[in-house]
């Protein structure tokens, strides 16, 4: 298994907020599709 260098992802995106505005981003565009919004 590779070592890491640098900043994870995690990091890179900015932490758990981040990760929210990316969470919150998805669930837009899912429920702007027919298809999403029978799944939500």
């Amino acid at each position: 298994m590779p070592q890491q260098t640098g900043a994870s992802l995690y990091d890179r995106i900015g932490g758990e907020p981040g990760v929210r505005r990316v969470v919150e981003s998805f669930y837009d565009l899912v429920e702007q599709h027919p298809e999403g919004r029978e799944a939500c």
